[in-house]
C-alpha cells in the first residue's frame, strides 16, 4: 500500500498493510517549509532519527537557490552555513531546555543537519507538566 498520514493511518479500516513499514514513512509535504536567515533562503524538513543509539527528530536544512535545493555545496560552505543556524537557533530552543545538536552523519551533503535529541524533549515536556 501507499503511504498514510497518521490521520489517515489511524481512520483507515483495513489493516492489511499493518507490518508494511513503508507505510509509516512521513509525508513529505506536512513536514517541510521554506524558511530565511538573514538573506539565505532554505528549504527545511522534518523526520525521526530511526538509529537506535542516537533518538531523535531530524531537522535539514537546504539552501535554495533559484528556489531550488542547490545540487552542491563546499564542505566550507556547510560548516559555515550550519554555523550560522546554530548561532541563531540555539538560544532559542535552550529557552526551552531543548538541545540542537549538528548531525555530522546525515548522507545528505548539500543539507545542514541538525537533531533535537529525544531527552531533551523529555525535558521539555516535564517543563511544562512541573509549572501545571
Amino acid at each position: 500500500m501507499g503511504k498514510y498520514s497518521l490521520k489517515k493511518f489511524f481512520i483507515n479500516e483495513d489493516e492489511s498493510d499493518a507490518r508494511d513499514e513503508k507505510m509509516y514513512d512521513p509525508i513529505v509535504e506536512d513536514l517541510e517549509y521554506n524558511a530565511k536567515l538573514g538573506d539565505q533562503q532554505f528549504k527545511v524538513t522534518f523526520d525521526v532519527n530511526r538509529n537506535e543509539t542516537k533518538k531523535g527528530i531530524k531537522i535539514k536544512f537546504f539552501p535554495l537557490e533559484n528556489g531550488k535545493p542547490k545540487d552542491f555545496i563546499t564542505p566550507e560552505e556547510l560548516d559555515k552555513i550550519s554555523n550560522d543556524l546554530a548561532v541563531k537557533l540555539s538560544p532559542k530552543f535552550l529557552k526551552y531546555r531543548l538541545e540542537l545538536d549538528r548531525d555530522g552523519d546525515a548522507p545528505e551533503k548539500n543539507a545542514a543537519a541538525f537533531m533535537v535529541p529525544l531527552d531533551s524533549f523529555v525535558a521539555f515536556l516535564q517543563s511544562f507538566v512541573l509549572k501545571a
